[in-house]
């Protein structure tokens, strides 16, 4: 995209070509490419820390709906991110092995912390849930040959 001026909050920049819409929103430069939908702006609500309350500010509608359906996505992405098994691998295979090793620890820490709003246990955070799930895999384990 072109170089523009610093957006100010609530201003947004579209270019359009056919079905494809690029937008870049906000004074952080949000950019978003879509095609499921035309470009319109809907008014969302903002909280403010300072002046501790609500204000509205106008976005676009495809950002609306990544914001609405994707931020489970996001949420996974980050955990994930906090404290990977493994780095980089340049074989696919270890690689693909440690990212689903990741993603069910996550997975796991997620079905941990909806089922300790039910029953109360103690909380852990994501790094104390590994470091137990870690914990657990290696007790009991000699490597002293019999």
């Amino acid at each position: 995209m072109k170089k523009h001026r610093k957006l100010v909050q609530g201003d947004s920049l579209v270019y359009q070509k056919g079905n494809m819409v690029a937008c870049i929103w906000h004074k952080r430069d949000v950019n978003i490419l879509s095609t499921n939908v035309s470009y319109t702006e809907v008014e969302v609500l903002r909280y403010d820390w300072v002046c501790d309350g609500r204000y509205q500010v106008s976005c676009s509608v495809s950002l609306n709906v990544y914001n609405q359906f994707m931020a489970g996505v996001d949420r996974a992405d980050q955990n994930r991110g906090y404290y990977r098994v493994l780095r980089k691998s340049r074989k696919y295979w270890r690689y693909s092995l440690y990212f689903a090793l990741d993603v069910a620890i996550n997975n796991a820490f997620i079905l941990y912390d909806q089922t300790i709003a039910v029953m109360p246990i103690r909380y852990y955070s994501l790094l104390e849930f590994r470091i137990d799930i870690a914990d657990q895999l290696i007790a009991g384990f000699n490597s002293r040959k019999k």
